[in-house]
């Protein structure tokens, strides 16, 4: 707030005023403080906890092997002063040291071969990570910065990388032909459970025909037996017998009759 020739100034909490004097000399303060006699208030400083993720950097051991990881680096703001005259255009500590964990990480990573890395990485790395915290809490000083924590994230080597990336491509397809074969033999089960199934029902229904076939014969055969032991009926064999003579008698007749046809057209048509 402004009145007249002074500046009243209170910072938020986790913050802090930077007020610069007549002859350029900068302080700072997280109270309330009043700004006068040609002081200017310059701007309030974060001075809370952060924490930030580098992007994947790549690196080559001292046997030329690649190495890829990531840098979770924890900071905050020690020296507003400091901070505000060498700053710069970054926006927070972390863009201000960016470029320089990049070369730190290259320059660490030469000094170790592919076995020396590797024996480093079953023990969580901490000579990698006490030299990164050295350096980078020194370069972080220039600026008014301190360093709280440095972790290494995504560690792994680049061919080994891709062996394990074909290997999992290898067992990804492995296990979907495993589960093609095992579908086809579920398949060709169920198959053979309706072909056994459509058999036995086929023998069922034989079986219902044949047992209805022998029950048939066995009343006709019954049928049979039954008319055979009834008593004689003289009446009824008489009438069969007399309808035969009169039958065959009838074709008799009718015989006669034609030869004597056949002798007459012989006797009128042909010469003697």
């Amino acid at each position: 707030m402004l009145g007249g020739a002074v500046t009243f100034v209170r910072p938020s909490p986790g913050f802090c005023y930077v007020i610069q004097d007549i002859q350029g000399r900068l302080r700072t303060g997280t109270g309330m403080t009043v700004a006068r006699r040609g002081e200017v208030f310059k701007q309030f400083v974060d001075r809370s906890f952060y924490s930030r993720t580098t992007k994947p950097i790549s690196a080559e051991t001292a046997d030329r092997q690649t190495v890829t990881l990531r840098v979770l680096l924890q900071w905050r703001i020690e020296n507003a002063r400091l901070w505000l005259r060498l700053k710069g255009a970054e926006r927070d500590l972390f863009e201000a040291v960016e470029e320089s964990i990049q070369s730190i990480v290259r320059d660490i990573i030469a000094r170790f071969t592919y076995l020396e890395i590797m024996e480093e990485q079953r023990n969580r790395l901490p000579t990698l990570v006490s030299a990164l915290t050295e350096r980078i809490s020194s370069r972080a000083r220039l600026v008014g910065g301190r360093i709280l924590g440095v972790l290494v994230r995504e560690f792994r080597f680049k061919q080994i990388a891709l062996s394990n990336e074909s290997l999992s491509n290898k067992t990804a397809i492995a296990a979907e032909q495993k589960q093609f074969q095992l579908l086809t033999t579920q398949l060709q089960q169920e198959k053979f459970r309706s072909a056994e199934a459509k058999k036995e029902y086929d023998m069922r229904v034989e079986k219902i025909v044949l047992n209805h076939n022998a029950v048939v014969r066995q009343l006709r055969d019954d049928a049979r037996l039954e008319h055979a032991s009834a008593p004689f009926d003289s009446s009824c064999e008489f009438g069969q017998i007399r309808n035969w003579l009169d039958f065959w008698k009838f074709r008799s007749c009718c015989f006669c009759d034609l030869q004597r046809g056949i002798f007459r057209i012989r006797r009128c048509y042909l010469p003697e």
